[in-house]
């Protein structure tokens, strides 16, 4: 058993950064014909003919998405004749699962994560064996052809069955909690905001149908056939057919067949009169879910659930003579804590890598919430099988439901504000880490299953030491560090001082479902290097893709000052509005100083000239600068008041108005004459920027970094004042446009 469950941490090690990577090389999701023009998706259109694979998902905002097959097609002078798994995207009405469709379709490669261990949307398709997104071109609706066989009839039945029950829920339920039901029990729709307080926790298990949903739902058929005396081999044959029909109502998720699998293959050793190993179990359906999907491995939700269930049935083993010895209430208490931390300690390395943060409030919350949270679940359940027969007695049970729903909630909200003060940031793991890691499960395996008088204080000594190696932080050594963001179409920075000083440089933008770049991408990256406070917030001037992601950042973190300029809205707390040559921050020789606006600065007739200029020095010499949307009727002002520049220019220059031609003058660039220009700019951007062309300085290419391309930009200054810059993704080799090489010509 403790081989088995070492087996479990070391492939935890193994998939999430030793020696196994999931990010594929893959072909760029975009290209730019020459280093400073305009990029483009990398992208064919076609005319395609399409399968939709499993029930699309609606955002918020209307659109929806949907795993599918491409089955044919033609673009240019090429017929595709060879099916390709395909992750398809549109707006209006969402086709039913299993139907065939007709359109006009852009293919395009997806995109890779944009920041350090941040979310990568290829990575997540190949999860799924997809390695393509399909868009329909605007304005253009696809065709549902009428015939659709087998798959299209058992599409439509699964959205008949679903809406039945979504409409039975929506009977006996008020909308918000009827939204959160239908997500709970049948998947998709939305949470609310009831994810987030869970998600803070490390309980949106809870959110993703899991072995729990299928554990109650067995749990409810095994309880109603107890009184007939059914013997094992009837409750098999009931069960059975009753958790595959459930596992395809929700489109067949890894977790829920591994759950499914599971509680079936338990049932069968007492009717072939053979004692069943759980753990044997569970390698048997991780085999076969290999073998039936390989991609299935490069899941992060496939992963955390066979760990998580390895590490439950593990962890009972090794605690149960020792709970044997406990008595009363206690004894459900250790055991509630026990299952939790098992679950928690098997998971730690790919939580690590995934998702960057150790609420260690998570123990205690799933003690007190995953109850009352089973119950609710219980509950749904109940009502809705029970108003198959008597809608009433459904009614009724569906409102006692709704009771638990609601003190959920609030306990939920209280609890998050409590917890995410406890909530510590993972760097990702190095070999040296994972077998430090390895080791120490190891020990507290042993100390606990060698149940001697010390072996309660050598476990709790040992599981320290697993959360202290999950959570050390190296230190920086006295570098100074900036980040210039990938967020699209926007501007975002953070400036991290050697004395631990933050200060973030606008916040990009935000899109129509109300979330933004700064949201997904950019609070993600604070959380995992512990940042929940930042001293300053620049908003260098009112327009939006510089100010949109404000509420969030104001929301997610405390901000110690807000300065702004133009017509840029504040944050709650201390306004500041800088003017040239005040300093904001200086420590250790280092200083960051506004540059623009003057105090008595002409009225500009362009708010782009408005902008806050940042200046980052070193013993008075200016070394980096931030110069937002400035274009060249500040740019003039701003050369009187530039402070001294080194003999060999200053290091980088993060290029005004996303690389356009409004900005940059060329007095400005043999003023500074910059090792390094960065651009931040979207793919495709309707602006079509950057529009600059080269920058020159002493007739001279000046080498240039783009968000676009390269993803988010790491500068460093160490100790002795030494640049480096680091892209997230290294450049496009060529000019030309990677080609489509996943469909094949006919012959």
């Amino acid at each position: 058993m403790t081989v088995g469950f070492l087996a479990l941490i070391a492939a935890a090690s193994f998939s999430s950064g030793m020696g196994f990577s999931t990010r594929l090389d893959a072909a760029p999701a975009a290209y730019a014909p020459t280093p400073s023009e305009p990029s483009q998706w990398n992208a064919e259109n076609m005319a395609a003919v399409l399968r939709i694979r499993a029930r699309p998902r609606v955002s918020t905002s209307g659109r929806w998405s949907a795993p599918a097959t491409l089955l044919g097609g033609a673009m240019q002078d090429t017929t595709l004749w060879r099916p390709t798994a395909i992750y398809l995207r549109g707006t209006g009405a969402p086709p039913p699962s299993g139907s065939l469709l007709a359109a006009e379709l852009d293919l395009r490669f997806p995109d890779r994560a944009s920041l350090p261990d941040g979310f990568d949307t290829a990575n997540w398709l190949a999860g799924r064996g997809i390695g393509l997104t399909g868009r329909f071109p605007r304005d253009h609706e696809p065709e549902v052809l009428p015939r659709g066989g087998l798959l299209a009839g058992l599409g439509r039945w699964r959205d008949g069955v679903q809406r039945r029950l979504r409409s039975d829920l929506g009977r006996g339920l008020p909308e918000r909690e009827r939204s959160i039901a239908g997500s709970v029990l049948l998947g998709g729709g939305s949470m609310g905001e009831l994810r987030d307080p869970f998600a803070r926790l490390g309980l949106a298990h809870l959110f993703a149908l899991s072995g729990l949903h299928v554990g109650i739902l067995a749990g409810l058929c095994l309880l109603a056939a107890k009184p007939t005396g059914a013997g094992p081999t009837v409750q098999l044959l009931g069960l059975a057919p009753l958790l595959i029909a459930y596992v395809c109502l929700v489109d067949l998720p890894g977790s829920v067949v591994r759950a499914a699998g599971l509680v079936l293959l338990t049932l069968v050793g007492p009717v072939a009169g053979r004692r069943i190993d759980s753990l044997r179990i569970l390698g048997l359906l991780l085999w076969a879910n290999v073998i039936w999907q390989p991609a299935a491995l490069l899941d992060t939700g496939t992963r955390l659930s066979y760990l998580a269930a390895g590490g439950i049935v593990a962890g009972q083993r090794t605690i149960g003579p020792w709970l044997r010895s406990v008595r009363g209430r206690r004894r459900a208490v250790a055991t509630g804590l026990g299952v939790t931390v098992s679950a928690q300690i098997a998971t730690l390395p790919e939580i690590a890598g995934s998702f960057g943060y150790l609420p260690l409030a998570g123990p205690l919350a799933n003690l007190l919430l995953v109850p009352i949270f089973g119950l609710a679940v219980t509950l749904l359940a109940a009502g809705l099988v029970t108003g198959l027969v008597w809608p009433w007695a459904g009614d009724a049970v569906l409102a006692c439901a709704w009771m638990v729903i609601r003190p959920l909630e609030a306990i939920t909200a209280v609890a998050a504000e409590v917890g995410i003060g406890c909530e510590v940031g993972l760097s990702s793991w190095g070999p040296g880490r994972h077998v430090a890691y390895g080791a120490l499960v190891a020990v507290l395996i042993a100390a606990i299953g060698l149940r001697r008088r010390w072996s309660g204080v050598a476990a709790g000594v040992a599981y320290a030491a697993v959360l202290i190696i999950a959570v050390w932080r190296l230190p920086t050594g006295g570098d100074l560090n900036a980040w210039q963001f990938a967020v699209g179409q926007g501007d975002a920075a953070l400036l991290e001082f050697p004395d631990g000083w933050t200060c973030m440089v606008d916040t990009g933008n935000v899109w129509r479902s109300g979330t933004g770049p700064l949201e997904r991408d950019v609070m993600p990256f604070l959380r995992r290097r512990g940042v929940r406070r930042l001293d300053a917030a620049v908003l260098t001037h009112g327009h939006a893709d510089h100010t949109g992601g404000r509420d969030a950042l104001a929301e997610a973190v405390e901000v110690g000052a807000w300065y702004t300029a133009g017509d840029a809205r504040p944050g709650p707390g201390r306004q500041i509005r800088p003017v040239a040559g005040d300093t904001l921050h200086a420590s250790g020789g280092w200083s960051l100083v506004c540059l623009h606006p003057e105090a008595h600065s002409p009225d500009y007739e362009n708010e782009n000239d408005h902008s806050v200029v940042l200046g980052l020095c070193r013993s008075g010499y200016l070394l980096g600068l931030w110069t937002g949307d400035l274009e060249q009727d500040g740019e003039r002002d701003l050369l009187r008041r530039l402070p001294p520049i080194p003999a060999d220019g200053i290091d980088v220059l993060k290029a005004g108005h996303h690389g356009s031609a409004t900005s940059a003058c060329a007095p400005l660039l043999e003023r500074l004459r910059p090792r390094l220009v960065v651009i931040s700019c979207g793919i495709a951007n309707r602006h079509r920027h950057p529009s600059h062309g080269p920058y020159l300085a002493a007739a001279e290419t000046l080498a240039t970094l783009r968000t676009d391309l390269q993803g988010t930009i790491h500068l460093r200054w160490d100790a002795t004042g030494e640049f480096a810059a680091r892209a997230m993704r290294p450049p496009a080799a060529g000019a030309r446009r990677p080609s489509l090489d996943t469909p094949r010509t006919a012959p």
